[in-house]
């Protein structure tokens, strides 16, 4: 990633996710991930929503939760929930920055060359 894609990155970023001693981390992991033949002009934004959703993940808790809740007891109250579903974009559905991804991603069908490649 270029120094005016990773300057955007951090613009795009909360302060609070984004000033965290660890946010170079997630961004690099985000960047490989993330296709910016994919995402064209936007991959700044799809590079700050996957980072700021790894960084939610990472500081949520005790950092060791994976998976989504299905489950709360309090007392001698105890309510399951169904798991968010199967597919493969479970994980991003766990924080706001993950759905705002995944709305991203949907809306961003670019089309292959006669190579079949992106951008």
């Amino acid at each position: 990633m270029n120094k005016e894609d990773r300057e955007k990155v951090l613009l795009y970023m909360l302060p609070s996710i984004s000033k965290n001693e660890r946010s170079g981390v997630w961004i690099d992991m985000a960047a490989l991930q993330v296709s910016k033949g994919y995402f064209g002009d936007k991959y700044p934004l799809a590079i700050s929503y996957f980072a700021s959703h790894i960084g939610t993940l990472e500081t949520r808790g005790n950092g060791d939760e994976v998976g989504s809740l299905t489950s709360k007891s309090e007392g001698s109250i105890s309510v399951s929930y169904s798991p968010a579903g199967s597919g493969t974009d479970d994980d991003l559905l766990q924080t706001i920055w993950g759905r705002m991804y995944l709305r991203l991603r949907d809306n961003c069908r670019p089309i292959p060359d006669l190579t079949g490649r992106f951008g």
